[in-house]
C-alpha cells in the first residue's frame, strides 16, 4: 500500500512545483486548501471503511474495502505534501505526533483486547471496528480544526503576509530576490542529506536484521516496543530543541553547534553494519560477542533506531530556517551597527534605517515550503527504492542459506568482501524490482479477480 502514497506525494509535488515553475504562482494558498480539502476526503474515505467492513456480508465488500485502504494511502500522501509546504516552518510538530502514533495504537489494542475479552465478545472483528472508528472520530477532528486554522486560525493571513514580503520593491519598483533556489537549497543540504541518510538505512537494519536475525523470537517484541517509546522520545527532544533552543533556525554563528548532529551517524552507521557483518558471519568473534544477546542487542538496536529518528526529525525540523537568509546575517548586521554607532557617537538609528531600507528594496525570498516537499519527496523516493532492494536481498539471503544448511554452496565463497557486497548488492537490486513489478502489475488484479467473478 506504501507505494500508493509514494506515487500521490510525487504527484502532489509535481503539481505543486508546476504552480511555482511554470505559472508563478504561490503554492502556499493553494496547498493551504489543499489540506481542508485532503482532511474532508480522509474522513469520507474514512466513512466508506467503516462502512464497507461493518456492514459487509461475506466477501460482498470486500473490494470496497481494498479500494478505500488504497485510496486512504493516496489522500494521506496529497495531505503529507501539502503539510510540509503550508507548515515548513513547524515541521517538529508533526514529527511529534507520528512518533506517538505506535504507542497511542499499541496502548488502544491493549485496552480493547482487555474489555473484549472480559465481554466475551468477538476480539477479530470488535477490535477492527472499534480502532477503524476511532481513527474516523480522529480524522473528523482533524478535519474541524485544519478549517478553523485555515479561514480562522491565521493560516491564510500568515500566508498573505509572506505573499506581500515576497511582493514588488520600494516605490512598487520590482527588484531581485535576496537569494536564488540554489543559494537556499545549498544552505539545506546538510539537513537534507542527514534526513536522505536516516530514511535510507533505518529500515534496511530495523526490524528485519535487528531483531529478526540477532536474537529469538520471544526477545523481539519487547525490543521493538522499545523502538517504539525511543521514537516517542526522539520527537519530544526535537520538538523541545525546536520551540526553545532554536533547532530551527539557522546553523550559523552561535547556532553552528547544531551541526554536531552529524557525529550521530558514527553510532548510526557502525551499528547498521555491525549487524550486517554479524548476519554474513555468525561465527566471527564479534558474532558470538552479540549475536542471541538479547540485553545487548536490545541496547545496540535502539541506539541505531534513535540515531536515525533523530536525524530525520532534527533534520527535517531545521530545513525552513536554513533556507532563510538573514537569522544569523540579520543579528550580525545589527550588532555591527550598534558597535559603530557607540564608537563614533553618532546615532545608530541612520545606519540601521539605511540597512533597513536596502532589505525593503530587495524581495524576500522564501525558498523554505518548496524545499521542504521537496525533501519529502526525495526522502520518500530513497525510503521506497532502498526498502525494496533491502528486503529482496534479506529474503535472497535467508534462501541461500537454508539452501547451505542442507549442502548448497555458498554463492560468495572464494570472493573478496568488496566483490561479495556488490553481488548482494546486485541480488538485491535485481530481486527488489522484480517484487515492485510484482506488486504494480499483479497485485490488485489478483487480490480482486476472486470477488469480482462473484
Amino acid at each position: 500500500m506504501e507505494i500508493f502514497y509514494l506515487f500521490s506525494a510525487l504527484t502532489t509535488f509535481g503539481i505543486l512545483t508546476a504552480l511555482r515553475s511554470i505559472w508563478g504562482l504561490n503554492a502556499d494558498r493553494y496547498a493551504a486548501y489543499g489540506c481542508v480539502c485532503s482532511a474532508w476526503v480522509i474522513v469520507i474515505v474514512n466513512v466508506f471503511l467503516l462502512k464497507s467492513f461493518a456492514l459487509g456480508k461475506g466477501n460482498e465488500t470486500v473490494t470496497l474495502y481494498f479500494w478505500m485502504l488504497i485510496a486512504a494511502n493516496c489522500v494521506a500522501g496529497i495531505d503529507d505534501m501539502f503539510m510540509f509546504t503550508v507548515a515548513s516552518d513547524d515541521v517538529s510538530s508533526y514529527d511529534l505526533g507520528a512518533s506517538f502514533t505506535g504507542i497511542v495504537v499499541g496502548l488502544f489494542h491493549w485496552c480493547a483486547l482487555i474489555i473484549l475479552k472480559k465481554r466475551k465478545m468477538d476480539v477479530n472483528y470488535w477490535l477492527i471496528f472499534y480502532q477503524l472508528f476511532a481513527i474516523l472520530t480522529l480524522s473528523l477532528c482533524t478535519a474541524a480544526i485544519w478549517t478553523w486554522y485555515t479561514f480562522q486560525g491565521g493560516l491564510l493571513d500568515k500566508i498573505t503576509k509572506k505573499e506581500a514580503s515576497q511582493g514588488t520593491g520600494k516605490g512598487g519598483v520590482d527588484s531581485e530576490k535576496d537569494q536564488t533556489f540554489l543559494q537556499a537549497y545549498w544552505a539545506t543540504f546538510a539537513m537534507t542529506a542527514m534526513s536522505s541518510m536516516g530514511y535510507g538505512f533505518i529500515y534496511v537494519i530495523y526490524p528485519l536484521i535487528s531483531p529478526f536475525e540477532m536474537v529469538e523470537f520471544e526477545h523481539q517484541h519487547p525490543i521493538q516496543t522499545a523502538c517504539l517509546v525511543i521514537h516517542a522520545v526522539s520527537g519530544i527532544l526535537v520538538c523541545i530543541l525546536d520551540k526553545y533552543c532554536e533547532l530551527g533556525k539557522k546553523w550559523a554563528g552561535s547556532r553552528a553547534y547544531y551541526h554536531f548532529i552529524w557525529l550521530l551517524a558514527i553510532p548510526f552507521l557502525g551499528i547498521g553494519f555491525m549487524f550486517i557483518r554479524v548476519m554474513h558471519y555468525p561465527k566471527s568473534l564479534i558474532a558470538k560477542g552479540v549475536r542471541m544477546k538479547p540485553v545487548l542487542v536490545g541496547f545496540l538496536t535502539v541506539i541505531y533506531y534513535f540515531s536515525g529518528r533523530f536525524f530525520i526529525g532534527a533534520a527535517c525540523a531545521a530545513i525552513d530556517g536554513n533556507a532563510k537568509k538573514g537569522d544569523s546575517e540579520a543579528s550580525d548586521v545589527k550588532k555591527s551597527d550598534c558597535e559603530n554607532s557607540a564608537a563614533t557617537g553618532s546615532p545608530g538609528g541612520t545606519q540601521a534605517d539605511s540597512n533597513a531600507s536596502a532589505a525593503q528594496d530587495a524581495k524576500k525570498s522564501d525558498h523554505a515550503s518548496t524545499i521542504s516537499s521537496m525533501n519529502l519527496a526525495l526522502n520518500l523516493l530513497v525510503l521506497n527504492i532502498i526498502k525494496y532492494i533491502s528486503e529482496a536481498y534479506i529474503e535472497h539471503f535467508r534462501e541461500v542459506r537454508e539452501e547451505y544448511e542442507y549442502g548448497e554452496p555458498w554463492p560468495t565463497e572464494g570472493m573478496g568482501e568488496r566483490e561479495a557486497f556488490f553481488y548482494w548488492l546486485k541480488q538485491g537490486a535485481v530481486l527488489g524490482f522484480k517484487n515492485f513489478r510484482k506488486l504494480a502489475v499483479q497485485n490488485i488484479k489478483a487480490k480482486l479477480s476472486p470477488y469480482i467473478a462473484q
